[in-house]
């Protein structure tokens, strides 16, 4: 055979450089694009668990409604204690004076 002139082996070498160069770069997008679409299947999953936990807890909370008003009558009184506190004292301090509750 005969021997290729230099610039035929300079584009040859060329040509395969850039071949492998454009192989890594589909691997490399290959690789983002499997991440992305198994976070979005995880989060499709997610979203599936997190419906399914949510109607389980409100057929808890439809079959124990009265715990759940007294858990919240509870959660309740404690966040308004120092205004109830408040309107105690007042009464009380009224009723040393001599003045009428009602008065308020």
């Amino acid at each position: 055979m005969k021997e290729e002139p230099a610039d035929l082996r300079e584009d040859r070498a060329l040509r395969n450089t850039a071949k492998a160069l454009l192989a890594a770069k589909i691997s490399h997008l290959q690789g983002v694009v499997a991440v992305n679409s198994d976070s979005q299947r995880m989060m499709r999953i997610a979203g599936e668990e997190v419906r399914e936990v949510a109607s389980q807890v409100g057929a808890a909370a439809r079959r124990h409604r009265g715990p759940l008003i007294m858990a919240g009558s509870a959660l309740l009184l404690w966040l308004g204690r120092r205004p109830i506190r408040a309107l105690i004292g007042k009464i009380g301090a009224r009723r040393k004076t001599g003045e009428r509750a009602d008065q308020l």
